[in-house]
């Protein structure tokens, strides 16, 4: 049977990968900024009464901070930040007024409809004596590398519902019926059902500090205070669903604790079918969290997170039984059944176990992924190749193991192998929740340019995609007045192939805008030709990247 299942989901997997080389996913990165008003880099003439930033989703309103400095690290900002009451992916804040000429830089940082950490800057200058300082300065957003905390105490999490998942699939339907009543009698099966709830238990309390100390950039040492807990508990969904994790851990540990107890050897099979399912809650509110939380279908994203995390648990917590534990109990067990009987059966299970994994990661990964290149040019791509990769070594294993057991023979080092591959791909699968997929190619896109005759134009393409876009234009003087626009012609050549010659014509003075359609993936090129009233004209250009539908 693991044959079977290991054949049909290798075919599942290329089948599927061809179906993510010829239609790539919309990718889901942390929060980026699609628009800054002022734009990166620009020069104005007079100083802005705010800067407003929009993200390409909503943030989290627990924590954000948008600070501007001047180039002596002054703060001009005044007053709080504030997300946009119509537009929860707006954010602002008000600055001093009558700046004076120079180079001034706004400082961000927000917290993901993931629940991960991002920052950066946005330079503008007031004045064209710092223009060419402004427009060199750096921007855009950084998402945080995941933290050795984050790392271990995401694995933690994981490896209490590992040991859970081993500890009670056994007793409750692996194991064959005769030896189930006993199995809550050995000492293994009890330390493994305690160290699993332990383990559990501070993977979820140690994640509210651990989401403060992100959320603020604060160290272990300093982020004790009471404000931050109570707006990370108040604000936000990640509050929400720590609240009803940690409540769940209250009847986890009376589960565990009966389990121990002999006072209740009558109703051990209900007890452990209840722990089941209160470790599968705990599990799927953490599936609630993290990069299913911004997905299109948040719903189907996260129910597929939870099946990946159930099936591995369930399969690397089944081989931790099957390594260290089976063999002494069936060193006991005289009818010499034991032991076959057991691995016969954990096949069925592993085998679907591994099927959904493959499954639900092969989903994981078409919604997550950018594109193609992602999975070559980005750590997120990196990682989820190696884990990828652990997978088809266990599952080699595996398929050594079955062979074995169908001979009646003990499995050996082959399951401590197959079960440290799995550690592994646990390891893995704690860094992959902290890491960014990347941002995806396209996007609305703002381009900011200043003529040597000193007029600055800026044009908006929204949303760079496949399809139908719309161009807007703006155009300033020297002095940042309006200019008397008589028409702008733009012209998108592809950078990919020769598709001819895109033209837009933005004619209305009133509003230089119109639409256009885009009729191919990839790098394009806008050249723009600028005629103004007065009959002077200037040109130029700047490239965007079209996503794919």
């Amino acid at each position: 049977m693991v044959k079977k299942y290991v054949t049909g989901g290798s075919a599942a997997l290329l089948v599927l990968l061809l179906l993510q080389l010829l239609f790539p996913a919309a990718g889901l990165a942390h929060a980026y900024i699609v628009k800054s008003d002022p734009a990166s880099g620009q020069t104005l003439q007079s100083a802005p009464a705010q800067v407003h930033l929009l993200f390409s989703e909503a943030i989290d309103p627990s924590f954000y901070t948008l600070n501007v400095m001047n180039d002596k690290g002054t703060t001009v900002s005044t007053g709080k930040a504030a997300i946009d009451a119509d537009n929860p992916a707006g954010l602002s804040v008000q600055l001093q007024p009558s700046l004076p000429d120079g180079v001034y830089i706004a400082h961000w940082r927000v917290v993901s409809g993931d629940g991960h950490p991002v920052a950066g800057t946005v330079p503008f200058a007031v004045g064209e004596a710092a223009s060419s300082k402004a427009a060199a300065l750096a921007s855009g957003s950084a998402a945080a590398s995941p933290g050795a905390d984050q790392v271990i105490i995401r694995w933690v999490l994981y490896s209490g519902l590992m040991l859970l998942a081993g500890s009670l699939a056994f007793p409750l339907w692996i194991f064959p019926r005769a030896y189930r009543p006993r199995a809550f009698e050995q000492q293994s099966f009890r330390l493994l059902l305690l160290a699993g709830s332990i383990l559990a238990g501070l993977g979820v309390l140690l994640s509210l500090p651990l989401q403060i100390r992100l959320d603020t950039g604060a160290s272990w040492m300093n982020l004790w205070q009471g404000e931050w807990f109570r707006q990370t508990l108040k604000d936000g969904s990640f509050g929400t669903i720590w609240w009803v994790q940690s409540l769940l851990l209250l009847p986890l540990a009376f589960l565990v604790y009966a389990l121990w107890s002999r006072d209740y050897v009558n109703r051990r099979r209900m007890l452990g079918i209840l722990a089941l399912v209160n470790a599968a809650a705990i599990a799927a509110l953490k599936a609630a969290l993290g990069h299913p939380a911004t997905a299109p279908s948040r719903l189907a994203a996260s129910a597929a997170d939870f099946l990946h995390l159930a099936a591995a648990s369930v399969w690397v917590g089944g081989l931790l039984v099957l390594a260290f534990v089976l063999p002494k109990a069936a060193a006991r067990d005289e009818s010499g059944t034991l032991y076959p009987e057991t691995v016969r059966r954990f096949t069925d299970t592993g085998s679907i176990s591994a099927v959904v994994l493959l499954f639900s990661g092969i989903y994981g990964s078409l919604i997550y992924l950018p594109d193609l290149n992602a999975l070559f040019q980005t750590a997120y791509g990196w990682t989820l190749i190696a884990k990828t990769g652990l997978l088809l070594a266990m599952l080699t294993f595996a398929l050594f193991n079955f062979r074995r057991g169908r001979r009646n023979q003990r499995l050996g080092a082959g399951i401590k192998l197959e079960w440290a591959a799995g550690i592994a791909v646990l390891v893995l699968a704690a860094v992959l929740t902290n890491l960014s997929p990347g941002e995806p190619k396209g996007g609305p896109v703002q381009h900011s340019d200043k003529a040597e005759s000193g007029y600055t134009t800026l044009i908006d393409v929204t949303p760079a995609v496949v399809g139908n876009n719309h161009f807007k234009a703006t155009v300033t003087d020297a002095d940042g007045q309006p200019a008397e626009v008589q028409q702008i012609t733009m012209k998108l050549t592809s950078l990919e192939m020769d598709m001819g010659v895109i033209e837009v014509n933005l004619t209305d003075a009133s509003q230089l805008e119109a639409d256009a359609l885009v009729t191919m993936p990839g790098r394009w090129r806008a050249s723009y030709h600028v005629l103004l009233k007065s009959l002077d004209s200037f040109d130029g250009s700047f490239t965007f990247e079209a996503a794919a539908p």
